[in-house]
């Protein structure tokens, strides 16, 4: 493998230089992860407007093997940082994407065949409204009030299953 011509900008922005088919994008002086000092191509070196570049000192060839092995080592670094803050940025994403997926329940409702008889019909509630929301049809919808979530002993998904029971009122009755 031959050694890469390095060069590095001296301008405070960034900097781009395009020859044929070939362009460099520089990084503005001083980067702390190297992108002012980059590879170029041995066409850059014959191109008169580079050269013209670098008699005005915008930019300077280096040479010297250490000051290459330390940028390309700094490259190296920026990129795999980038490839983890993506990896990251797409795991957050996904961690935080809503739980607009749904569930089918059967409506706890009374049907009016019995005092223990459910409706039954079928009702779709957001999973994530799972623990929130009776599964109420919308002839029993008005019931949500007499409703309350408990945590069975049957584990879901890694959590107690909910189940709601229905709140029975009664009169009161006077002690003497």
């Amino acid at each position: 493998m031959t050694v890469p011509t390095m060069v590095r900008n001296t301008t405070a922005g960034p900097t781009v230089f395009a020859e044929g088919g070939h362009f460099v994008e520089w990084a503005g002086a001083g980067d702390p992860m190297g992108g002012d000092l980059q590879p170029v191509p041995s066409s850059f070196l014959e191109n008169v407007q580079f050269h013209r570049m670098t008699t005005r000192g915008i930019f300077v060839v280096e040479s010297g093997e250490e000051i290459i092995d330390e940028t390309l080592a700094k490259h190296r670094a920026e990129w795999e940082l980038r490839i983890e803050q993506q990896r990251t940025a797409s795991q957050d994403s996904i961690d935080q994407l809503p739980q607009n997926d749904s569930v089918i329940k059967k409506c706890i409702g009374p049907s009016g065949k019995g005092p223990s008889q459910l409706c039954g019909q079928d009702v779709p509630i957001k999973t994530a409204k799972v623990a929130e929301t009776p599964p109420l049809c919308p002839l029993h919808a008005q019931l949500v009030g007499q409703f309350l979530a408990q945590e069975g002993e049957r584990i879901v998904d890694g959590k107690p299953e909910i189940i709601w029971a229905r709140i029975r009122q009664t009169s009161l009755t006077r002690q003497d």
